[in-house]
């Protein structure tokens, strides 16, 4: 998997660093960078984190970083076997099969090794830790959302996170709106507007379904329905969403990732499951209420999901 943009923070974050190490002896400056979104919970992405020396204090040892992640766990390909974690001299190399072959033939200074669930110690050589050194690994979400990754060690380091105001946007409080969806009405309420819709919301399954307008209409997406294919496109942001009648999987940028329910057409309309559209767009708790039959929920406007996101504890 080939990856190169840096990371943009936004408020729907599915990784967070943490930095921890105070009073330090020596200063490195930290760039992490890799997937931009990650959806589901066994879609594995790469994340790169640079290493680089300020010269200020040099360890002039090895150091023992560990590296820990919350709610995420390192990644195990299609055999079953973890992906290796590389510790390398290759600036700026983010391909996994380019590591590994220029280790094997010697042209890059480094090692792999196999991870364990969620934790790894690295011991990274003195003259890697006191000048460059590259880790890269890859990892999967354990349930929806963020994703934590803390990284300490045993020389107090001073990390230095690497920032740039024209990449990270500073994250601050968005309007909410209540959506109120009563199930086998022509009208949805979004904040203090009406939504007519010709076709109202069902429950079939035991999960509700929504028509397809109520998604461009509620989340601001633009939506595509292919009556020949029977397919769905939803486009919000920079991202892609792919569905098909019958079909419970669906392919968020080209990632497969499984529906609780398949999309279905009803009264000739299009209806998908409104539990997997609330994850797709960072929508944590939807309410039920039984007795009056309505579905609500709290909507902030959509800005994609990142799973890096910088946070310097110092």
């Amino acid at each position: 998997m080939k990856f190169k943009r840096k990371l943009f923070a936004t408020v729907s974050a599915a990784l967070a660093v943490a930095v921890f190490p105070v009073n330090a002896l020596a200063a490195v400056r930290v760039d992490i960078y890799g997937d931009r979104r990650v959806y589901g919970t066994q879609t594995p992405f790469d994340t790169y984190i640079e290493l680089e020396s300020t010269g200020v204090g040099l360890i002039k040892n090895t150091a023992t970083l560990k590296l820990t992640l919350k709610n995420g766990e390192f990644a195990k390909d299609s055999s079953g076997k973890y992906y290796p974690v590389y510790v390398t001299n290759l600036e700026g190399e983010n391909d996994r099969d380019d590591i590994e072959k220029k280790l094997a033939d010697g042209t890059a200074k480094g090692f792999g090794f196999t991870p364990d669930e969620n934790t790894v110690k690295i011991v990274i050589p003195e003259d890697m830790i006191d000048d460059y050194a590259q880790i890269m690994f890859t990892a999967t979400a354990v349930e929806y959302g963020d994703v934590n990754l803390s990284l300490s060690d045993n020389r107090d380091i001073k990390y230095i996170i690497e920032s740039d105001s024209d990449e990270k946007e500073i994250v601050k409080e968005r309007k909410k709106t209540m959506v109120t969806i009563p199930i086998g009405s022509n009208i949805i309420y979004i904040g203090d507007e009406q939504l007519d819709i010709d076709i109202p919301a069902y429950i079939s399954n035991n999960l509700v379904k929504l028509p397809l307008r109520a998604v461009t209409e509620i989340f601001g997406a633009k939506v595509y329905w292919n009556g020949a294919e029977k397919t769905i496109l939803i486009l919000a942001g920079d991202d892609e969403i792919q569905m098909k009648v019958g079909d419970k999987k669906m392919f968020v940028n080209g990632y497969a990732v499984p529906l609780s329910s398949a999309p279905e057409i009803s009264d000739k309309r299009a209806f998908v499951p409104l539990a997997d559209i609330a994850k797709i767009f960072g929508i944590e708790d939807v309410q039920w209420d039984k007795e009056n039959k309505t579905v609500t929920f709290e909507y902030t406007k959509y800005n994609g999901h990142t799973y890096l996101v910088y946070e310097d504890n110092q």
